[in-house]
């Protein structure tokens, strides 16, 4: 299903790191950033997975089915409160990269927060609708699934430019 390209593709965003580290912030303060920033969009990439691999057997699924689905969408919600607290808590290097990786990163919750909010709700709200054949709740969760997945292909670009960035000023390789 399409939903689970859309799993894949935020996969792509994570990233991991190791290496030294730049003039005024140790080599562990600016991994440690990124590890930071990394493990918050893991947290909802690996929450928003869950949500899609639950979709499919929804689709055709009864209520125990439907049910799983709309736990996984809280899981993904609450993924999203805690990567943004985590984020918060994060202290940010005094470098234009770190900012800049930042500021990324906060567009790209803003991004998944959307998604969520509009897309994965949407598409429980039609999986919950008891008048609604598999196939006809198919043919609702097919387009979304398609625009979730238009929506998140470029996504990430601005944000893996902005980690590598980081990582060059800081002195450290991105695995």
């Amino acid at each position: 299903m399409t939903i689970q390209s859309f799993c894949v593709l935020i996969s792509a965003a994570m990233f991991l790191a190791a290496g030294c580290g730049k003039k005024g912030t140790s080599a562990a303060d600016a991994v440690r950033f990124n590890d930071g920033l990394v493990a918050s969009s893991k947290r909802v990439t690996d929450s928003a997975k869950a949500f899609g691999e639950a979709v499919g057997p929804a689709v055709d699924g009864g209520i125990e089915q439907v049910a799983k689905a709309k736990r996984e969408l809280e899981n993904v919600e609450e993924a999203l409160q805690r990567a943004e607290a985590d984020v918060r808590l994060l202290k940010v290097p005094e470098s234009p990269a770190a900012k800049a990786f930042y500021d990324e990163h906060q567009k790209l919750l803003k991004h998944q927060e959307q998604m969520v909010k509009e897309e994965f709700r949407a598409i429980v709200k039609v999986l919950n609708d008891p008048l609604l054949s598999a196939n006809d709740r198919r043919k609702k969760i097919s387009p979304m699934a398609r625009y979730i997945q238009s929506m998140d292909q470029g996504s990430f670009a601005g944000i893996r430019q902005a980690q590598a960035a980081f990582a060059k000023e800081h002195g450290f390789r991105l695995k």
